[in-house]
């Protein structure tokens, strides 16, 4: 933004300066911090951050400063996660969380389960929290998060790809728990559009095969396994993210 950042204000306004020149266009606002930390965010006091953030900045500049510890540095990162979320009520953005297996080998998989967002769900009603990859291996945690939390939904993103069987079973239980409308069938999370088609093709495959399961047991009839296929791969994406009016008709 051409602007040098001298102070915690003057991070704080460029932040807000962002949100407003896209908000309006975006779909949601993605926090990938699992990878490199746990994803509980304590509510933190400006009081105590601020005189982390200038030694953070002096570090780079001043000979011999003490640069923050780990510790203060995720302090610091709680309070703008905290601000980022006060902006997105702000302008109706949904926030997608990365939670569950980290891509790549040799990561904590115990910082990125969805209970430890328990409390941003409690503080911010208003806004509408998206959590990726099922929170796999920790499903089962979700359901009831998805259950209790009316601002939170399932995403499959990855899913597919991850436990095509592990995804099946779980969307029969989701689908026991959850309401329908807050569960999302699919999302590529590929970078190149081939990968995306493939794992799309995969994720009608294992939706179809779980809803035909529930109409053999009983517990659908076809119409509504058809009516929730839709809901699956484009409904409730296309409500839950705003879609509406920022993509082509269908």
């Amino acid at each position: 933004w051409g602007r040098e950042i001298l102070n915690l204000d003057d991070y704080l306004g460029v932040i807000e300066e962002r949100f407003a020149a896209y908000a309006s266009q975006a779909s949601a606002l993605k926090i990938g911090l699992a990878y490199s930390r746990p994803l509980y965010f304590e509510d933190r006091s400006r009081s105590e951050v601020e005189p982390l953030f200038n030694r953070l900045l002096n570090a780079g500049w001043e000979r011999n400063a003490a640069r923050p510890t780990m510790a203060e540095l995720r302090a610091v990162q709680d309070y703008f996660v905290h601000f980022t979320l006060q902006q997105c009520a702000k302008y109706d953005l949904t926030v997608k969380f990365h939670t569950g297996l980290q891509e790549g080998n040799g990561n904590t998989i115990g910082n990125s389960r969805a209970a430890l967002l328990s409390n941003l769900f409690f503080k911010y009603p208003k806004v509408r929290f998206d959590v990726y990859h099922i929170s796999y291996p920790y499903q089962d945690e979700l359901v009831t998060l998805a259950k209790n939390f009316p601002n939170v939904a399932i995403d499959f993103c990855w899913m597919w790809i991850i436990n095509p069987a592990a995804g099946r079973r779980a969307l029969g239980e989701f689908l026991d728990a959850v309401p329908a409308n807050k569960i999302h069938g699919f999302g590529g999370d590929f970078i190149f559009v081939e990968g995306s088609y493939g794992h799309a093709i995969m994720a009608k495959e294992n939706i179809a095969r779980t809803l035909a399961d529930k109409v053999a047991d009983g517990d659908m009839t076809m119409d509504r396994a058809f009516r929730v296929g839709r809901w699956l791969l484009y409904d409730n994406p296309v409500g839950w993210f705003r879609l509406e009016g920022k993509m082509p008709a269908p």
